[in-house]
């Protein structure tokens, strides 16, 4: 059987009327609606972090956040959502951020990607002199060459650089 839609109505004007108490015993620093608050939604707001994070002990932070948030800025609470819609969506930028923040902070070794990179040039005597250079960086392509023909090629003689007869 449905219920009537006036009872409906008035089962919501009675939350938000119970609402509207709990959070004005909060702003008079009611202890009993502090808790009152906690205990409602303590569950949910942890499930909403855990789900963001992935983290046990992070969404439990997150969820203190929430609350420390709520009890500093509760005069600032207007009501045109519920209190649960409020703290939730307190909960979820706090994740949110903290999710931000650990991907921004990932630490990226750009020794180790460099050196993996960078191709040794060889050392000359004479720096100034490209020629040098130049003979110097063909000797170790051609040794370089030499030593992976060698396993290739079971016949090739790399002291000699050819073919063994």
């Amino acid at each position: 059987m449905m219920p009537h839609p006036n009872q409906t109505l008035a089962d919501e004007r009675t939350v938000l009327t119970a609402e509207a108490d709990l959070i004005g015993r909060a702003r008079a620093r009611d202890e009993g609606a502090i808790r009152a608050i906690i205990k409602a939604n303590n569950q949910r707001l942890y499930r909403l972090a855990r789900g963001i994070l992935r983290d046990d002990a992070e969404a439990e932070d997150v969820v203190q956040e929430t609350y420390i948030r709520l009890f500093t800025h509760l005069e600032d609470f207007r009501g045109d959502s519920s209190l649960t819609t409020w703290l939730s969506r307190i909960a979820i930028n706090e994740a949110l951020g903290r999710l931000r923040k650990r991907r921004a902070t990932t630490v990226v070794d750009v020794e180790a990607q460099l050196s993996a990179q960078i191709i040794p040039f060889p050392q000359s005597s004479d720096i100034n002199d490209p020629e040098k250079t130049m003979a110097s960086v063909r000797s170790s392509v051609s040794s370089s060459a030499r030593s992976m023909s060698c396993r290739i090629h079971s016949g090739w003689c790399s002291s000699r650089g050819s073919w063994k007869a």
